[in-house]
This record gives C-alpha cells, sequence and structure tokens, in this order.
C-alpha cells in the first residue's frame, strides 16, 4: 500500500480534515510554486521532503490533481485552511503533483549514503583492535579479587587471605580479619579484577581513603588517579574517564597503610545521569579483561534533526575529528608494534608488520582485500630502508580516513554476504562484524533468510545489542532529560537526588523486564508491578512486608490504579510541572512518543495558568479554560484527554483521589480515527494504547529508525506495513521484531 500525501492519522482528523467528496476545477491562472513556498514549504519542506517536529513525512503516492486540490482547500494549511482555497488549493495541488509526486523528485525517501555515527565509530575501532588481543572472558562470578596482607607491601609470605568482595567499601582495621593482629610493618589490600559499563559515557571514579592508594581503570599500566603518598586532608579523590557502552574494562585498586592510625578504603563511581554510590556486586567480576581501546578524539554530534542520530552531516569538526582518531590510532599501534604483530623478540616484524596491516584494512574495511587494494593501503608504504614503524603509520592512517571505513555501504566490489555481515553488524551492535560473522562469509553461510535469521537471533544475546535497545529507551522515553529533574522541597519534601536516582533505575529494570523477560511490547504498558527498593516503597506507600528485601525487587501494584510504563514515577515526574501536574506534557508524550501523532507546534507561545489564577479551579479546570478556543482544540482535542487520564497521579507520580479537596476526575472522550472511546484512568488508556495499532506501528517505526538509521519508507513504501503486521502476529514480541528488522534491512536488494 503506498504510502499517502498526508498521513491520515488522529491528529488530522481532530484538526478539522475531511475528505471532499466533489473534486475541484483546476484553474492554470496562479502561480503553484510561489504560493507553496509562502504557505506550504514551512511544514513541508522546499523540496517536499518534510519537516521535523511539523510534518515529517515527504509527499509520496499516486494522486490526482483534483484529489489533493480537495484536500488542500479543505485542510491545509493549518491552522488556518481558509488561506488556501479554491484556484490557489487547485494551483499548488498542480505543483506538488507534477513537482513531487509525477517525478518522484529527491522527495521520495531513500537509503542515504551516511557515514558511521560516533558510537559506531568508537565501537569498530575497539572492536578491531581487539582482534590482535589476547582474549580475557570475565568470570561469571561476582565481585572482585582481594588480596590481604600483613605488610605495606605485598610478599608472599604476609598474603592473609585472598577471597572475593562483593564490593571496595571497608575499614580493614575493624575487620574481623586484622583482627589481634598488630600490623608493625603495615598492611596492604589489593583488588582486581573487571568492571562493567552499562552505557556509553563519562564515568567518574572515585576513592575515599586517608590511605595511600593508586586506581587502575582499562590500563593496568597507568592509573588512573595516584594518590601513593597519603594526603592527610584530602582522603576523597576522582578522576572521569570515558567508556564504552556493554563492555568490561579491567580494574585494579591497591592501597596500604604504614603508619597512619586507620585503614578503611571505599571504591565509588558516577555513572551517566547517576549519583555518585558505592559500585554495585553486578557491575564486578573478579577476573582481568583485555584493554579496550578508546579514541581519544572529540566528535560533533550525530545529525538528530529527524528525531534519530544519523551520520549525515559532513562538517569540518567531523573531518577533523576522523583525522585526529586516524593518527591516535597509527601511534598507538606504532608504539606497540611488537606487540599487535606477534613479534615479541622483533623477529621478521616487517613481514608481520605488512600482515598486521593488510589484517587491520580487512576489519576496517569490512571485506577481504584483493591484489590491487592490497597494494592500495600497504604494500606502497612499506619501502625499503624506511623505519617499519613509518610504513605502519602510513597506511594505518590511509585505511581509517579511507570512505570504505568511515562510510557505511560505501564499497561496490564486495560480496553479498560481506554486505549482508556488516548490515547485521551495524544494526544490532553499531559495530564491525565479529569472528563468527566473518566465518559466516567465508563459509557463504549468509545466502538465504533463513540463515541470517539464524544468525541474527545469536547476535541479539549480546551485551552490545542490550546496550543498543537501552539507549533507544533513554531516548524514546527521554530519560536524558530527567538528569536535572527537580520538585518543591516544601510540596514534595523526600523528593531528592537519591530518590531520583532510584526512580532511573527503576524505570531501566522495568523496560529491560518488559524487552528481555516476557518480551510482549504490550506488557510495557498492561504490567502490574514496578521494580521498588525500601527507600521507593516507603515514598509511594508500598508497605515493605516481613522478609522482603530493600534492594531492588519486583512489586506487584494496584492495576487500577497503575499501569506500566504509563505511570511509572519517573515518566510521570518528568511530564509535570515544580509542585503541580502537567496534564498538556503528559498528553503531549502520549500522542507523539507512544502513539505516534504529529502534533505542530502552537503559533504562538502560551504560559501556563498558575495555581493562583483561581484557587478554586483543579489543574484539569485550568486547562480546560486556557484550551477552549477553537485554535487551541485543533490539537487539544487529543492531547488533553490523554492528559487528563493521567491526573490520578500527582506530580511526582503518587496515587491521588483529592486535589484541592475535590475528587480528581480522570473520566475522558477520546476521539480517534477507529472511533469514540470512553475511558476512565490510567488502567483503561493503558488498555486502549497496548492494543491500539496507531501505537503499534509507531513502536516499530520507532525502533526501525533507531536500529537502522535509514527512514524505513526507503525501504518499500508498504515496509512499515509488513512489519508491523509480523510484529503483530508475533504476539508483539519484541525480541522477534528487533530480528525481522536486522534480516529486513540487512537483505534489502540482496534477494
Amino acid at each position: 500500500m503506498k504510502m499517502k500525501l498526508f498521513v491520515v492519522t488522529l491528529s488530522t482528523i481532530v484538526c478539522g480534515g475531511s475528505w471532499a467528496q466533489d473534486p475541484l476545477v483546476v484553474h492554470d491562472n496562479q502561480d503553484g510554486k510561489m504560493i507553496y513556498a509562502e504557505k506550504c514549504a514551512s511544514c513541508h519542506g522546499d523540496r517536499g521532503e518534510g519537516v521535523h517536529g511539523k510534518f515529517d513525512n515527504p509527499f509520496s503516492g499516486s494522486w490526482s490533481v483534483n484529489e489533493l486540490a480537495a484536500l488542500i482547500d479543505q485542510t491545509m494549511p493549518e491552522p488556518d485552511p481558509d488561506l488556501c482555497v479554491d484556484a490557489e488549493a487547485a494551483a499548488v495541488a498542480r505543483y506538488i503533483q507534477e513537482t513531487f509526486l509525477t517525478a518522484e523528485v529527491a522527495a521520495s525517501p531513500r537509503i542515504e549514503l551516511v557515514h558511521l555515527t560516533v558510537p559506531q565509530y568508537e565501537n569498530a575501532i575497539a572492536d578491531i583492535a581487539e582482534f590482535f588481543l589476547p582474549q580475557k572472558t570475565p568470570s561469571p562470578d561476582r565481585g572482585l579479587q582481594a588480596n590481604y596482607y600483613e605488610s605495606k607491601d605485598t610478599p608472599k609470605d604476609k598474603l592473609i587471605e585472598t577471597r572475593v568482595d562483593p564490593n571496595v567499601h571497608v575499614d580493614l582495621v575493624k575487620s574481623d580479619l586484622f583482627k589481634d593482629r598488630k600490623g608493625e610493618e603495615g598492611f596492604h589490600a589489593r583488588w582486581e579484577g573487571a568492571v562493567f559499563a552499562p552505557e556509553a559515557g563519562n564515568y567518574q571514579f572515585s576513592v575515599n581513603t586517608p590511605n595511600g592508594f593508586r586506581l587502575y581503570v582499562n590500563d593496568l599500566s597507568e592509573p588512573l588517579i595516584d594518590q601513593w603518598v597519603a594526603t592527610p586532608d584530602q582522603n576523597e579523590t576522582s578522576e572521569s574517564i570515558k567508556l564504552l557502552g556493554g563492555r568490561w574494562y579491567s580494574i585494579k585498586l591497591e592501597s596500604f597503610k604504614f603508619k597512619e592510625a586507620q585503614f578503611s578504603i571505599r571504591l565509588s563511581w558516577k555513572r551517566p545521569r547517576r549519583l555518585l554510590t558505592t559500585i554495585a556486586t553486578e557491575f564486578l567480576s573478579p577476573s582481568f579483561v583485555q584493554p579496550v581501546f578508546i579514541v581519544g578524539a572529540v566528535f560533533p554530534p550525530d545529525d538528530s534533526s529527524v528525531g534519530y542520530p544519523r551520520g549525515t552531516l559532513v562538517s569540518k569538526e567531523w573531518d577533523a575529528a576522523t583525522t585526529e582518531g586516524a593518527l591516535e590510532i597509527a601511534e598507538k599501534i606504532a608504539t606497540n608494534l611488537r606487540h599487535f604483530a606477534g613479534s615479541r623478540d622483533g623477529a621478521n616484524i616487517d613481514e608481520k608488520s605488512r600482515s598486521l596491516c593488510c589484517k587491520f584494512a580487512e576489519l576496517a574495511f569490512r571485506q577481504s582485500l584483493n591484489d590491487e587494494q592490497q597494494r592500495r593501503y600497504v604494500d606502497q608504504f612499506f619501502i625499503a630502508g624506511q623505519p617499519v614503524t613509518t610504513s605502519v603509520q602510513k597506511s594505518l592512517i590511509v585505511i581509517f580516513k579511507s570512505p570504505r571505513f568511515l562510510y557505511q555501504d560505501v564499497a561496490l566490489d564486495r560480496r553479498p554476504a560481506e554486505v549482508v555481515a556488516e548490515r547485521l553488524a551495524w544494526c544490532l551492535w553499531d559495530s564491525i562484524p565479529d569472528q563468527e560473522l566473518r566465518t559466516a562469509v567465508a563459509e557463504n553461510g549468509l545466502t538465504s533468510k533463513t540463515a541470517v535469521t539464524r544468525v541474527a537471533e545469536r547476535m541479539i544475546d549480546a551485551p552490545a545489542t542490550r546496550t543498543k535497545i537501552r539507549e533507544f529507551v533513554v531516548r524514546w522515553l527521554h530519560l536524558e532529560a530527567s538528569a536535572d529533574l527537580s520538585k518543591d522541597p516544601a510540596v514534595f519534601a523526600q523528593f531528592d537526588r537519591m530518590l531520583l536516582d532510584d526512580l532511573q533505575e527503576s524505570a531501566l529494570r522495568f523496560v529491560d523486564d518488559c524487552i528481555w523477560g516476557e518480551g510482549d511490547y504490550r506488557q510495557l504498558y498492561l504490567a502490574d508491578y514496578l521494580w521498588l527498593n525500601s527507600r521507593l516503597r516507603e515514598f509511594y506507600g508500598v508497605p515493605l512486608t516481613e522478609g522482603t528485601s530493600e534492594e531492588f525487587g519486583k512489586v506487584v501494584v494496584d492495576s487500577n490504579q497503575r499501569a506500566g510504563l504509563l505511570t511509572h514515577p519517573l515518566l510521570l515526574s518528568q511530564l509535570a510541572y515544580y509542585r503541580t501536574t502537567s496534564p498538556i506534557h503528559r498528553g503531549v508524550f502520549v500522542s507523539r512518543n507512544l502513539l505516534g501523532i504529529k502534533l505542530n507546534p502552537p503559533p504562538v507561545a502560551v504560559e501556563p495558568l498558575s495555581e493562583e489564577f483561581d484557587l478554586a479551579m483543579t489543574t484539569r479546570e485550568r486547562v480546560e479554560f486556557q484550551t477552549r478556543s477553537e485554535n487551541c482544540m485543533s490539537c487539544h482535542r487529543v492531547i488533553n484527554p490523554l492528559g487528563f487520564a493521567l491526573e490520578g497521579l500527582d506530580a511526582v507520580g503518587r496515587v491521588r483521589e483529592l486535589e484541592r479537596d475535590r475528587p480528581v476526575d480522570t473520566q475522558v472522550v477520546l476521539e480517534t480515527k477507529a472511533g469514540t472511546f470512553k475511558l476512565n484512568g490510567p488502567r483503561q488508556l493503558a488498555e486502549f494504547l497496548a492494543d491500539s495499532p496507531d501505537a503499534q506501528r509507531h513502536f516499530v517505526e520507532t525502533m526501525f529508525h533507531h536500529l537502522v538509521k535509514q527512514p524505513v519508507a526507503a525501504y518499500g513504501s508498504d515496509k512499515l506495513n509488513e512489519l508491523t503486521q509480523r510484529f503483530t502476529e508475533s504476539g508483539c514480541r519484541i525480541r522477534e521484531l528487533i530480528v525481522d528488522i536486522a534480516v529486513t534491512a540487512s537483505m534489502h536488494g540482496l534477494e
């Protein structure tokens, strides 16, 4: 089914759109191009490509001039259709039909040439370098390996005990381990193993101790923090480091006591958007792993103007960053050439270095090299009499500045299996194919949809996939906004930064559980439980029963008052004001992010009415009063009911029955293209969303854009409908959707 010119969604119907029954006569005495530029381009783009936040969809479809003229005459431009009627509407219709539809000029959705996004670039470099390092898998055990000595040094005969500690937060002098020990030669403790970064970003590591210490993260040869000489007036020292998400990093902390009165130490970290806290046991492993190569070059942010990040903008800053990255890689490899080339004693270093560069090129280009490519990217740089390190640096700089590395799907001389492997890896991992994928390519094992599906099902369980889906959740729910969230302490006394930190953990655990546990998309709305710890239980009035752990766990809640994600306290707190709820923010979020309705921004910025406007009014009544005009109601006919249904939960997501000593009214009438629905409260709204074809379709589209970073319509005018239908038929299984998207995108044009 062809995508229509204007997508008929809930928003177009409530904005007054209707289909004319009688065709208009087309007149030739108007300049359609001029009228389009004046009255249409601001919403639909100069080339009909669409404008993000207004009408995202580009023009496409087969429409007659009369059909277009009838639609424009009665509905466009919003919010005042009277500005383009009769002959003007007919002229614009002819211009659109002839310019954008008949010729299908560049406005039609297409797969664009894109360079690697920042995460793709960084992950690719890390995985390429990892290929040349000894593989060290983290232990399935959790905690850190700890060694304790009755000496300020670490002689074997002074070793007291070796064990696995759940974390580093101890007072060693007061512990049973050091009881009755004099420690005349001092004490020494060393913790080592690995730490897992659940998402990409800057991590602040902090050590609190009165003693000397050194902390190593990722690089065991260079300490991140070196305070071997204790500073009496500075017990806590912090340093930040950039980490890629979904990876383990070696970590080592050692500390000693000689003359100090105390010997205590605590290791903490501050994850992106989170508070400083002791590193939880689940993020620690008692075994070392190989180092992760993290490029230090600073890249400009990826273009997100279409609602998802993609590599479409090439700027001086981006070009400079790729150059800096290539130089950094070349320098690092050349400095450690014997290690990477596998020649510890320097034997056959020239031959092994040439092979090293060939392998780097194959991994970076995601394909095997032919003779011409080997000459161009490797052989020409190995000149007799030139230092081999110079040859390696020149070769690697050219490799990592090549479009074959920096751009996706740019090489036309690759085998279909190589193309499929690359697309799968970018889609699910934001990185290059691993050894299993390369083996499948070598064995010609990616030639059928069945084989590709089997490979994708294996890939989906990798930490990299879970990290990418976690990024999808953060972006979809706008969780990055929660970092600066605050509430009036006079109204919500216990809503502090610690509670907010718990709410973020609760929300992520809930969505992770829905995706990777039951896997049913509908449970995002219908689930009757939350992930809570003791602090959240107390604040939200959920009793802590006997024997219940104080840590996070699944807690069943009243299904009449709460409904999955829709009523999660973090989301509701974000979509509220400092002291009061905001039905408009909540309604807009449900409309845009969950139902996929395109809402125009208000023509004029309007300050919301404050509580003091009329002390007798409830929040709902103030919103109804302020949005009562017909201009406002063109959009608020949708927004208001969706927000009012959630008024039974206050500005921090707590259940309430009264506002200003009056019962909260959550009954609404929602008008949609599928009919009129009478709903009462969050549970009925959640049931509507869970079964809504629009919501399911929008979820599929949003997931596709996040994974593939290309417009779904570019893969076929009916591709979104096909994916949505298979998603529905699968029982809305999110894992199956992810695999389906990966297989669809990776095999496009090759079947």
